[in-house]
């Protein structure tokens, strides 16, 4: 009779876990271009006041972020306003080489201010937010 051969399974490997992210720049601006021959961004037009003639009011913007972490990570951008649910404006994939960062700049457009106050913009990664939010005033131009 044969004999049985003992077959040892192997301990699944874990998987580590990611660092966590880290916020190292969060900007709201009008826009952002790339260098083609260095890939340093530029961002034009830094702001943190939105004047508006009428709500809801449109907006055209980008947000810049540069974040440190190792790996990839599927970043989603949220539009928080004074009162009421957070919106997804928009989500990238940003990949960290390991102890690295990486940028994402997504660039939105619409009837996003529903009325006059404080909106702030805020990534998360993972359900979890990374570094601190940033606010933008929605204000009402005063008529000449």
């Amino acid at each position: 009779m044969a004999k049985k051969k003992t077959v040892k399974k192997r301990p699944a490997k874990r998987k580590r876990p990611k660092p966590p992210l880290q916020l190292l720049l969060l900007a709201a601006c009008d826009s952002v271009a790339r260098d083609p021959g260095t890939g340093k961004p530029t961002l034009y037009g830094l702001f943190d006041v939105v004047w508006a003639d009428s709500f809801p009011a449109s907006g055209h913007f980008s947000v810049f972020a540069k974040i440190a972490g190792s790996g990839k990570y599927l970043i989603v951008v949220e539009l928080v306003p004074p009162a009421g649910k957070a919106l997804e404006l928009g989500e990238a994939t940003i990949q960290c080489k390991k102890a690295g960062h990486g940028h994402i700049h997504l660039a939105f457009a619409g009837k996003m201010f529903r009325r006059s106050g404080t909106y702030r913009i805020r990534l998360k990664s993972d359900g979890q937010t990374i570094g601190q939010p940033i606010s933008i005033q929605v204000k009402k131009r005063p008529k000449k």
